[in-house]
């Protein structure tokens, strides 16, 4: 009974070390990475009053904000990736006193570092990003305006890796930024930082990611 005992465990600590190893070869030097992120928030007055929310202190009645930006990221170093960024970003919303939709269209190019700063266990880590990238906004409001500015940021997160080439990620966005005009699709001026919970809850992102190599 003690051999089987013994064996059993010898098995599984030859399977937690193939696990831990194949892990640490994912975000290790060389590795290249395919990323999709995407954020997501929505509003609408009718499901709110369906829900018995209180309605009457929005400004707007509907509203629909998306973000996707898909990456590829390059490890230059074990756990530190550097890489390249395109994206679209789309904002609507219906203004309640003029019963007028509202539109904006952003899109952008840039690159971003990435570093994986703290292994919490083998498949759980901490990460954050800094990036740069230069946006094109269109807004098809009262009066159509366009402007071109470069953003800076800075985001964190954490990332799990449920099976080997695989990878899904959660968010705290744009913690600090810097945009060299406005209007932007953030909404931000200058250097700004974030409250980091409220803006999550606002509009949460998240990414899924694949292992090329």
């Amino acid at each position: 009974m003690c051999k089987r005992k013994n064996i059993s465990l010898f098995i599984l600590l030859i399977f937690s070390t193939l696990c831990y190893s194949q892990q640490n070869q994912a975000l290790s030097k060389k590795s290249l990475w395919i990323e999709a992120k995407a954020g997501l928030s929505f509003y609408n007055r009718e499901l709110a009053r369906i829900n018995n929310e209180n309605i009457n202190y929005q400004k707007v009645n509907n509203s629909l904000r998306l973000e996707i930006i898909p990456q590829l990221n390059y490890a230059i170093a074990d756990r530190v990736f550097i890489g390249g960024q395109i994206g679209i970003g789309y904002d609507s919303f219906e203004e309640k006193t003029l019963n007028k939709n509202n539109t904006s269209y952003n899109y952008k190019i840039g690159a971003q570092l990435q570093y994986y700063f703290l292994k919490i266990t083998p498949q759980f880590y901490l990460r954050s990003e800094l990036g740069a990238n230069f946006n094109h906004l269109n807004m098809n409001f009262s009066v159509n305006r366009s402007n071109n500015y470069l953003k800076t940021y800075l985001d964190a997160g954490f990332s799990f890796l449920p099976k080997e080439n695989w990878m899904v990620s959660i968010f705290f966005k744009d913690i600090f930024t810097y945009h060299s005009s406005s209007p932007n699709f953030e909404n931000r001026n200058d250097f700004e930082s974030s409250v980091i919970f409220q803006d999550f809850i606002r509009f949460p992102h998240f990414s899924v990611s694949y292992q090329l190599n």
